[in-house]
C-alpha cells in the first residue's frame, strides 16, 4: 500500500500555525520580561523614597531650638526649623528653580535652572528643608536637604520616565555649629558652621519633586511629600507619591 505524504497546502498551514505559536511565546516572554523590569525599577524608586523619608523623620525628631540670625540688623528668632518658614505655602522644586522650564513643561533638550546655593531664606536658595539637631557628641548640627542634579549633568532626557519632568537627586548637607564668637547662641559669624557632609546624594536621579510644608494650624508639624516617575510594562509613565508627617519635639 502506497503511503501518502503532506500536501503543499498542509505544510504551509502547519508552518503558519508554528509561526503563530512561536510569536505568541516570544510576545509572552517579552511582556513578562518588561513587567519584571518595571517592577524592579519601581521597587528601586520606592527604596530611594523610603530612604529619604526614614532619614528625614529620624533627624527631625531630634530637632533642637536654635537662635538664628535672620536679618542684617541682628534680629533673631528661636526655632528648630528655619526653612521652610512657619505658615508658608511650603518649599518644593518650583521654589528653587530660577526660571523656565517648570515641572511638566520641559521640552526636548531643556533642563531645570536652579537658583544659587546660598543660606539666605529670603533669596533664591536651593535649600528646601533646613533644621538643627543635637548630635551624639552633644554638639549642634545644621541639616540641609536640597533637590538638584549632579554638577556634571543628569541622565539623558531620552531615558527619563517622563520627558516633561526632569529626574533629580536629593542632596544632604550636615554642618557643625561652633559658636565661634559674635552673639552668643546665634549663627551670625562666618566660620561658625564647619561642613561635615557637603551635598552628598541620598537618592539616585529618580525624584521629580520634593516638597516640605509647615501648615498654618501648627508650627510644630512638618509635612513632607516626595514624588517620582516610573514606567509600567507598556512603557507609559506613572507618578509615585510618598508622604510623611512629623511633629517636632521643640
Amino acid at each position: 500500500m502506497r503511503r501518502r505524504g503532506f500536501t503543499l497546502i498542509e505544510l504551509v498551514v502547519a508552518m503558519a500555525i508554528l509561526l503563530v505559536l512561536i510569536y505568541m511565546a516570544f510576545a509572552s516572554f517579552s511582556f513578562v520580561s518588561a513587567l519584571s523590569k518595571s517592577n524592579q525599577n519601581r521597587e528601586a524608586v520606592l527604596e530611594d523614597m523610603s530612604t529619604v523619608l526614614d532619614q528625614l523623620t529620624k533627624e527631625l525628631r531630634q530637632t533642637v531650638t536654635m537662635n538664628q540670625k535672620v536679618t542684617s540688623t541682628g534680629i533673631t528668632s528661636s526655632q528648630g526649623v528655619d526653612l521652610p518658614v512657619p505658615n508658608s505655602v511650603g518649599r518644593g522644586l518650583t521654589a528653587i528653580l530660577s526660571g523656565s522650564p517648570q515641572p511638566g513643561y520641559v521640552q526636548t533638550s531643556q533642563h531645570y535652572l536652579f537658583g544659587h546655593a546660598d543660606d539666605t531664606a529670603a533669596s533664591d536658595s536651593r535649600t528646601i528643608l533646613r533644621f538643627y539637631t543635637q548630635g551624639d557628641d552633644g554638639g549642634v548640627y545644621r541639616i540641609s536637604y536640597t533637590l538638584g542634579v549632579p554638577s556634571g549633568g543628569g541622565i539623558s532626557q531620552a531615558y527619563w520616565p517622563d520627558r516633561s519632568y526632569q529626574p533629580c537627586e536629593v542632596w544632604y548637607t550636615r554642618e557643625k555649629w561652633t559658636d565661634a564668637g559674635g552673639k552668643d547662641g546665634v549663627i551670625d559669624v562666618p566660620g561658625e558652621l564647619s561642613p561635615v557632609v557637603s551635598s552628598q546624594p541620598v537618592t539616585g536621579q529618580v525624584i521629580t519633586n520634593f516638597t516640605v510644608i509647615r501648615p498654618a494650624w501648627s508650627e510644630k508639624v512638618i509635612q513632607i511629600v516626595i514624588e517620582a516617575m516610573v514606567k509600567d510594562a507598556s512603557g507609559k509613565s506613572g507618578k509615585i507619591t510618598r508622604m510623611a508627617q512629623v511633629t517636632l519635639r521643640q
